[in-house]
């Protein structure tokens, strides 16, 4: 009873967060088939490409800053973002995550790190093209809990806007403007 409680609350913020996102942001194209992969799928989409544009704007010697002694280093959230994403999306796919991409670390240089970001985010992507709205309750397997796809799949854009704030805080820390707080171009 109380996992059910935690689900439906979970799902509740999520439809809240993505709507007031939705909001600031436009309508995405939402496939009325399945409304909700799609608008996840469009919205991670929006979310990967802050958070690639956040890797590539901090300087490589900024990877090891950190704005107090108790948070990660800027490299250590790159890192994090690699191994959870992977974690999630193998249960989202159920398909195993390319040779050696878990393994990295946050000292690794800022290319490896980069480049770990977005093979993660290539294999996030084919994991969530797999799935549409009819295998949302499928039990799938994220570390050792069992848990409804629909868990996985909705745990992405929160997990990638939770990041994606690290990353745009440490970056004003270094007087670096955001990818999502630049002018937008015509």
């Amino acid at each position: 009873m109380r996992t059910t409680r935690y689900y439906a609350a979970l799902v509740v913020v999520v439809l809240m967060v993505m709507t007031l996102s939705a909001v600031a942001q436009g309508p995405p194209q939402v496939d009325p088939k399945n409304p909700v992969t799609s608008y996840v799928k469009t919205r991670v989409g929006r979310q990967t490409t802050n958070i690639a544009a956040a890797a590539d704007a901090m300087p490589a010697e900024n990877y090891s800053f950190k704005p107090t002694d108790g948070q990660w280093t800027f490299g250590a959230i790159v890192a994090h973002i690699v191994t959870s994403n992977l974690r999630v999306c193998q249960a989202i796919g159920e398909q195993a995550p390319p040779e050696g991409l878990g393994a990295l670390k946050a000292e690794d240089p800022k290319d490896k790190l980069v480049a770990g970001l977005k093979q993660g985010f290539d294999y996030c992507k084919a994991a969530l093209d797999k799935v549409d709205d009819s295998k949302l309750a499928d039990q799938v397997s994220v570390g050792q809990n069992k848990v409804a796809r629909a868990n996985a799949v909705l745990t992405l854009p929160i997990d990638f806007a939770d990041h994606y704030a690290q990353m745009a805080g440490y970056l004003r820390a270094k007087n670096i403007l955001p990818p999502s707080a630049q002018p937008r171009r015509p």
